[in-house]
């Protein structure tokens, strides 16, 4: 026996097309134009992912001039891989805010040299103690002082 016979689905509706002198009418929202990248002025930003002791320091000590800021120690063990010189720092770079007066202090810094936060999982650490005490939470309207990353939204465990 065979099943009974389907209609086929219907088409989906159309919009009536524009007209041109509709197109043609409509105001942009914003005037574009063509430019060439200029980033002589801007650094770049490169994450180095790896176990302790897999040679991300050492690979940093490569960079051009680089200016280290060392959260839990270690870089100061290591030696330039190719001068053997020890490795310039900051001294004293403990805090979020710290790292920020860093970057807004430009007589630290000459035009291509390279500042490196070393470790970036103890930098992410100082950035939640920071957005902790300034950053408020909210909810329905209402503020407050946040405990954790699940104040602001994000899923339990996320830490």
């Amino acid at each position: 026996m065979k099943p009974p016979a389907r209609k086929p689905p219907a088409p989906p509706a159309r919009k009536p097309p524009v007209s041109a002198t509709a197109k043609a009418t409509a105001a942009p929202s914003k005037k574009f134009q063509v430019e060439t990248w200029d980033t002589e002025k801007e650094g770049q930003r490169i994450i180095l992912y790896a176990d302790s002791g897999m040679g991300k320091t050492t690979a940093c000590a490569l960079l051009p001039n680089p200016k280290f800021a060392d959260f839990k120690g270690g870089s100061d063990k290591i030696l330039h891989p190719v001068t053997g010189e020890r490795l310039q720092y900051i001294p004293d770079v403990e805090t979020f805010d710290d790292v920020r007066a860093v970057c807004h202090q430009p007589d630290l810094f000459k035009p291509g040299d390279s500042f490196v936060l070393d470790t970036g999982t103890d930098f992410e650490d100082r950035g939640l103690e920071w957005m902790l005490a300034n950053v408020l939470a909210g909810d329905k309207g209402k503020t407050y002082t946040a405990t954790g990353v699940e104040n602001y939204g994000w899923g339990k465990g996320y830490r």
